[in-house]
């Protein structure tokens, strides 16, 4: 009992993947993020803002290829902040695996989803959106206020 949906589903995200990095998608969306990042001095906002991309993104590809991307974006955008480009990227990783809208991310879970019975996407929608909601904050909160701190124990 192979799970048919679930393989067309995981098929359909490597289709995707291979447009996207052939089309060169990749690159302008590198280049033109942290343009799009609104100026500011709140390291939060810096954070959070790059948390919620990047978690958004993980809703329509692979998590590994979101992380790598938003890497470069969030060391050059954690400079238009004056953040720690390190916390800045600990928050990109840490959002990177926050993909709770839909299985896309991890193509195992799309296998696993697409074998379920009774799960409505709408239903796992709604609810991961509110669930991405929260953890982007908690992320943000964390990487500009919590953990500054912390490392500031193992610099000094």
């Amino acid at each position: 009992e192979l799970p048919w949906g679930g393989l067309a589903i995981a098929a359909g995200v490597l289709v995707l993947l291979v447009v996207i990095a052939k089309s060169g998608a990749v690159t302008w969306f590198r280049d033109t993020v942290p343009d799009l990042l609104p100026r500011s001095d709140s390291p939060f906002l810096a954070a959070l803002a790059l948390v919620v991309i990047t978690i958004l993104s993980t809703e329509v590809l692979n998590n590994t290829t979101v992380a790598t991307v938003m890497f470069p974006v969030a060391a050059v955008g954690a400079g238009n902040f004056g953040a720690d480009p390190l916390l800045v990227m600990l928050a990109v990783s840490l959002a990177s695996t926050c993909a709770f809208m839909t299985p896309v991310a991890t193509p195992v879970n799309a296998l696993a989803l697409a074998s379920l019975r009774g799960v409505v996407l709408r239903r796992f929608l709604w609810t991961g959106l509110w669930v991405n909601l929260v953890a982007a904050l908690w992320i943000a909160l964390w990487a500009t206020w919590l953990i500054p701190p912390i490392l500031g124990l193992f610099r000094g």
